[in-house]
């Protein structure tokens, strides 16, 4: 029994310290979109706009204006805010007759 016991805890430290290690790993990992670029097909709405200022992507492409809720600069220009503690740049493309997509 004190073979199976001893064994038993050993297993229990080895399992713990796996998972102590695996979070210390996820913990490391860059979770931002430092130096990124995002391309969209239509322009994010408020929240997913301050999404993207959360993640702090460097470059927001766009194609469809959303004169609606468009928070990227249809109806707000949410990335050029000085309160927030990120901006970014965006472009809305447009497509032209012949297929190129040129900026507008």
């Amino acid at each position: 029994m004190v073979a199976i016991d001893l064994l038993a805890a050993d297993s229990v430290y080895l399992r713990e310290n796996l998972i102590e290690k695996f979070i210390e790993k996820q913990e490391k990992k860059a979770y931002l979109l430092n130096g990124c670029s995002i391309y969209l097909t239509h322009e994010p709405c408020i929240m997913c706009a301050m999404a993207l200022i959360h993640s702090r992507v460097s470059t927001v492409y766009y194609l469809n204006k959303n004169a609606q809720v468009g928070a990227l600069g249809s109806k707000y220009k949410l990335h050029t805010l000085k309160k927030t503690n990120h901006r970014f740049t965006v472009y809305h493309l447009e497509q032209i007759n012949n297929g190129d997509i040129v900026n507008s």
